[in-house]
């Protein structure tokens, strides 16, 4: 019996998978790129070769695209022509014109132009592109037969074409190279200007980093400076304010002294000249001259201001009150006693004023707002006005609640003069030249402030005026 001979396998067929339309129909060859297979298009079922060009990557997308652009350009009747591309999600699939027969075939179709082809057995057979490329076309043609005259004016056309094609590429690309260098040069020249820039700048901060550190130390040592000179003058000030302390003690020390030595010199000179008196009967106050009398109370020498009234010049109103003598000649002394004032509105004005002013029933008599009058005030200043208010400092300190102010007026000398007195005590000045006719009295405001009328009389002589006592004139 024989062996049973083994029946040889069938060959599985194997299908690519190609987009719609397209059916896959059988794998014409392998490239460097990819592969290309034969398909049909339905419903029209026109046969194509389908290249498919694989990518993983955006380079591998990049050299597919300039590919199908490329085959995209060839337009040329010995070339296949381009159909259409199709891209999936990891190929392209390019659509193109389906050659197919070989250029062998070609040839023996065309033997009728009168080439011999039997010299070509099938083991000879090449593709064109090896014809081109070993030239080995004249040998397997001949050189004198007419197919081999048009194959040679064809592929001599083709590569001219292939040769203009490659030398427009060529300096296409030459120019963008060149254009690509000229960028270069002019972003290189850029950027050494801009280091050039930058290393300027760099000295420029450099230096002014310089400066400042000079201006730095050169501060610190201003600030050291004055430091050791504010401790100085520290020092300097703590031995001025102790020499002022001394300067100041001397002073009160001094000033208690003088005011010592001038009531020394008043109490011996009132005791050696004191002046006889003649007391005058007060005339009843019936006969006073007020000015708004309603602000008045009288309670027999004692007058007290009420009411506040309304002052024309702002604040509290003022009164007045005048005796109702009119004093030409001798020397008359006036004594009041201060019994209360209102610190915050009171005020009381004691003076004379020239007998020839008007009497307005309204108002203040003396101060430093009447024309024509003299007076001392409570503030302890003689308030004198004439033409234009003068404000001469008479007395130290304010007067108190309990002041006695005398007023000595001299109408017999020359010139005629008037010294104010309190507690028994002469101020720093006196007034000369006052009129020869004079009214006596005082201005008041501030609701609560009296004072009481104690000694109207006519002296036998004036109190000498001390020889530091400051002349005022009228």
């Amino acid at each position: 019996m024989e062996p049973v001979q083994p029946q040889p396998k069938a060959k599985k067929r194997f299908e690519v998978k190609v987009p719609e339309p397209y059916k896959f129909i059988r794998t014409l060859g392998q490239g460097r790129f990819g592969s290309v297979h034969e398909v049909s298009k339905t419903p029209s079922d026109e046969h194509f070769a389908m290249k498919i060009l694989p990518f993983t990557s955006e380079s591998d997308f990049e050299k597919n695209e300039h590919e199908i652009s490329k085959l995209s350009k060839n337009q040329h009747r010995n070339v296949v022509g381009f159909v259409e591309v199709i891209e999936g999600d990891n190929a392209h699939f390019v659509v193109l014109e389906l050659c197919s027969h070989s250029l062998h075939d070609e040839l023996c179709e065309n033997s009728k132009l009168g080439g011999k082809m039997d010299v070509v057995n099938p083991s000879q057979r090449i593709s064109s592109a090896e014809l081109v490329r070993t030239n080995r076309l004249q040998s397997v043609l001949g050189p004198e037969t007419p197919l081999s005259r048009f194959v040679t004016q064809e592929l001599d056309t083709t590569r001219q074409q292939f040769q203009n094609a490659f030398q427009a590429t060529k300096q296409k690309y030459e120019a963008r190279i060149n254009e690509q260098n000229a960028q270069i040069g002019e972003q290189v020249s850029l950027l050494e200007a801009t280091r050039q820039q930058l290393k300027k700048e760099q000295r420029e901060r450099a230096k002014e980093q310089q400066e400042h550190a000079k201006e730095h130390e050169a501060l610190i040592r201003e600030q050291t400076e004055h430091k050791k000179t504010q401790q100085l003058l520290h020092k300097q000030e703590q031995a001025h304010q102790a020499d002022k302390t001394k300067i100041q003690t001397l002073e009160r020390k001094l000033s208690a002294a003088q005011e010592e030595n001038r009531r020394l010199k008043r109490a011996a000179h009132t005791q050696r000249d004191v002046p006889r008196s003649v007391t005058l009967t007060v005339p009843a106050v019936s006969s006073f001259i007020f000015t708004c009398p309603s602000h008045f109370r009288v309670n027999n020498n004692e007058i007290t201001r009420t009411g506040v009234g309304t002052n024309p010049y702002g604040g509290s109103a003022w009164s007045s009150v005048l005796l109702p003598n009119i004093f030409t000649n001798g020397v008359i002394s006036v004594e009041i006693t201060i019994l209360s004032l209102d610190y915050d509105t009171g005020n009381i004005h004691f003076g004379l004023m020239d007998s020839s002013s008007p009497i307005p029933a309204l108002g203040a008599l003396l101060g430093s707002r009447v024309r024509n009058s003299v007076s001392l005030n409570n503030d302890g200043y003689l308030n004198f006005s004439t033409t234009s208010s003068t404000l001469c400092s008479c007395y130290r300190s304010e007067l108190a609640e309990g002041d006695c102010v005398r007023m000595e007026v001299d109408l017999d000398s020359t010139p005629r003069t008037l010294q104010f007195f309190v507690n028994g005590d002469a101020g720093w000045c006196y007034v000369s030249g006052i009129p020869s006719s004079v009214r006596i009295g005082t201005s008041v405001k501030g609701d609560g402030t009296s004072f009481r009328i104690d000694n109207i009389s006519r002296l036998s002589h004036p109190t000498p005026i001390l020889e530091e006592m400051m002349e005022v004139k009228w």
